[in-house]
């Protein structure tokens, strides 16, 4: 499995003063990502360098921690630096020709280096 983490400060920020539905997130659709990628690419941007681990989530959180249905032609995705710090998590657009894969946007994802598709 993989050994990610995320820095206490920004756990105790979003558990304290939100966006509530990231805390939830972080506590639910971050591991689940990391523990079963549907893909990982490699991620350059100028201010950062790590592995983008996408997944096609079956389901999103709200503010309250209520699991509610995914967003429709959306995947989770999560960013670790290559020091294994997990930077951001989020929802991206879908690809048109791949559902469990995030659209490749600006040249900032590489070409997947492992996919289950």
């Amino acid at each position: 499995m993989l050994e990610a983490w995320i820095p206490l400060y920004r756990a105790r920020q979003l558990a304290n003063w939100g966006p509530n539905y990231m805390f939830h997130e972080l506590l639910t659709l971050v591991p689940e990502t990391l523990s079963r990628p549907h893909a990982i690419f490699p991620f350059v941007a100028a201010e950062f360098r790590g592995r983008c681990y996408s997944r096609r989530a079956r389901m999103a959180c709200t503010d309250g921690g209520r699991r509610i249905p995914a967003p429709a032609g959306r995947v989770f995705t999560v960013f670790v630096s290559t020091r294994m710090i997990v930077a951001d998590w989020g929802w991206e657009l879908a690809s048109a020709g791949e559902p469990t894969l995030p659209m490749l946007r600006d040249g900032l994802l590489g070409d997947p280096t492992w996919t289950t598709t």
